[in-house]
């Protein structure tokens, strides 16, 4: 199997590439880019001509602002299966409004923005299915504006907590990136991450170990849920 062979198998399993026929799946394939990057390895400035979406096939890629004082925010953690940077496409700027780098050693899928819209063009349930990502994430940010505008930074990170918590099996949660990135990822700092951690350990909710974190009492965890 080749390379065109191998990136079509990774997008024809993906939900916004699935209702792609085989030639237009070839297409999409001939012009993607496969890359590798290392841990903290940039993709993408803020500011760069965007010509490309993204595919993660294997690892994480954080998208995050600078501030003028030289903070970093993290606006969102991307794993395997995600795709991010498709709204750039209808911009008016065509230029990516934030930055991206690798979290972890990652492998990842650059789909020509050309040859998408050109499909798009032709495809309407490609369309529709674009649609209603783009749609899933604005109601997502709607719902982040809300969690970080409205509660404390403690609400913030039990919420954080409970929406990951596993309806089955082992009441485990693994962090999906180091404590500092979930915290710029929660608008809150490090220490106050570590230390709310700290305030539900010794309250008995929860154990942590590293990235991972046992939810021992989950009733006193969603307890502390805000209305």
């Amino acid at each position: 199997m080749n390379s065109i062979d191998d990136t079509s198998e990774v997008l024809a399993g993906h939900y916004l590439f699935a209702p792609l026929d085989g030639p237009r799946l070839r297409r999409l394939a001939e012009t993607a880019r496969r890359l590798e990057l290392r841990a903290g390895e940039a993709l993408f400035q803020r500011g760069d001509p965007a010509s490309r979406f993204f595919l993660v096939e294997q690892g994480q890629i954080k998208l995050f602002r600078v501030s003028a004082a030289g903070q970093e925010k993290v606006v969102e953690i991307m794993g395997p299966g995600d795709t991010f940077a498709e709204a750039v496409m209808f911009m008016g700027t065509n230029r990516y409004p934030v930055n991206a780098a690798a979290v972890e050693p990652t492998v990842l899928h650059g789909i020509a923005n050309a040859t998408y819209l050109d499909i798009l063009r032709e495809d309407a349930e490609a369309c529709l299915k674009l649609l209603g990502d783009l749609s899933q994430r604005l109601h997502r940010r709607l719902n982040e504006i809300d969690t970080l505008t409205l509660q404390r930074a403690n609400d913030r990170v039990v919420r954080f907590l409970v929406e990951r918590l596993p309806e089955t099996g082992p009441p485990v949660i693994e962090l999906p990136a180091a404590k500092h990135i979930v915290a710029s990822r929660l608008a809150i700092q490090p220490e106050t991450f570590s230390r709310i951690l700290l305030q539900l350990s010794q309250a008995g909710a929860i154990e942590v170990q590293g990235r991972e974190i046992r939810v021992l009492d989950a009733g006193t965890l969603r307890d502390q849920m805000p209305d």
